[in-house]
């Protein structure tokens, strides 16, 4: 058995959620902050990936402007984001 068993499916069903609702909403709702939503229960799923690659070109520059405007560990996981849709759309190649 995991060790945290319940842990998966609360990620994702607080993930889902915030798709649809603000995040201090969601928060709320499952009973934590919205640090520990950030740093511990929100994923970026293979259909988020998916999402991005499949964004058109112009909107590198928007996704540049959003990753600078956001700070810690969510900065790391939207930076990581738009450099691997652009990896997968051809804009870019892997470090």
């Amino acid at each position: 058995m995991p060790k945290k068993p319940f842990q998966n499916p609360r990620s994702t069903r607080e993930t889902k959620l915030c798709e649809q609702w603000p995040e201090h909403i969601v928060c709320q709702w499952i009973g934590n902050s919205k640090m520990v939503a950030r740093e511990h229960h929100l994923l970026v799923r293979d259909e988020d990936l998916e999402r991005a690659a499949a964004m058109p070109t112009n909107m590198d520059a928007h996704v540049t402007e959003v990753a600078a405007n956001v700070s810690g560990p969510l900065q790391r996981t939207v930076h990581g984001t738009a450099q691997l849709a652009a990896v997968l759309a051809g804009n870019e190649s892997p470090h």
